[in-house]
C-alpha cells in the first residue's frame, strides 16, 4: 500500500478568502481521489491542509494517520521566557520538527500544497512571506521565481527529499 502525506500551510498562513480555500481543498481532494483506494493517507494535525486531508481520508473511508505535535514549538530545546526547557523530558516531546520529520520518513510520497502570494498585500489578518525553505535550495539565479507561501510544508517536503522520498509542490494560482 503506498502511503501519501499531504502537507501545506494551516489556516493562520491563509488568506481569508473563499475562492483560494475551495481551490486549495479541491488539490487536496484531487490527490486523494487519484491515489484512492490504494494508498493510505497522512498528515500533520494542523488546521487548513492537514485537517482537509483528514477529513477527506475519514468520510471517504480511507485509512488516515495523524502526526500530531505533543507542543506548539519547533523542537523540545526550546526554552520559556525564565530559562527553562519546553519539555523537561525532550525524548517524550514532539514539536514541530518532530512530527514533521516523523510524518516525511512514514510516507512514501509527499505533497505539499500552497499558494502564490505575489499580488497580495500585508494586513493585519495575513502576512505574506515568500517561502524561505524553498529560497534555501534554490541556486541565486533562480531565486526569483520562488513566489509562493513559507510554511512548515515546505521544509518537510525537503526533509522527505533528502530521506529520497517522492514529492510534489503543488503551488495554487489564479485565484
Amino acid at each position: 500500500m503506498t502511503i501519501i502525506g499531504i502537507v501545506g500551510p494551516s489556516l493562520d498562513n491563509i488568506p481569508n478568502d473563499s475562492k483560494l480555500i475551495e481551490k486549495l481543498k479541491g488539490e487536496v481532494w484531487s490527490i486523494c481521489h487519484d491515489w484512492a483506494p490504494e494508498a493510505q493517507f497522512a498528515s500533520g494535525g494542523a488546521t487548513g491542509i492537514d485537517e482537509w486531508t483528514k477529513q477527506y481520508a475519514v468520510d471517504e473511508g480511507h485509512s488516515f494517520k495523524e502526526f500530531k505535535p505533543s507542543h506548539e514549538h519547533w523542537d523540545a530545546t526550546r526554552k520559556d521566557r525564565s530559562g527553562n526547557l519546553i519539555c523537561p523530558t525532550p525524548d517524550f516531546c514532539y514539536g514541530f520538527k518532530a512530527r514533521n520529520m516523523a510524518l516525511a520518513g512514514y510516507v512514501g510520497k509527499l505533497y505539499c500544497i500552497t499558494f502564490n502570494i505575489e499580488d497580495l498585500e500585508w494586513t493585519r489578518a495575513f502576512h505574506p512571506v515568500v517561502c524561505y525553505h524553498c529560497l534555501r535550495r534554490t541556486p541565486k539565479e533562480m531565486a526569483a521565481h520562488i513566489t509562493h507561501q513559507a510554511s512548515g510544508g515546505c521544509w518537510t517536503l525537503h526533509y522527505a527529499e533528502d530521506l529520497d522520498k517522492q514529492v510534489e509542490l503543488i503551488e495554487v494560482t489564479d485565484w
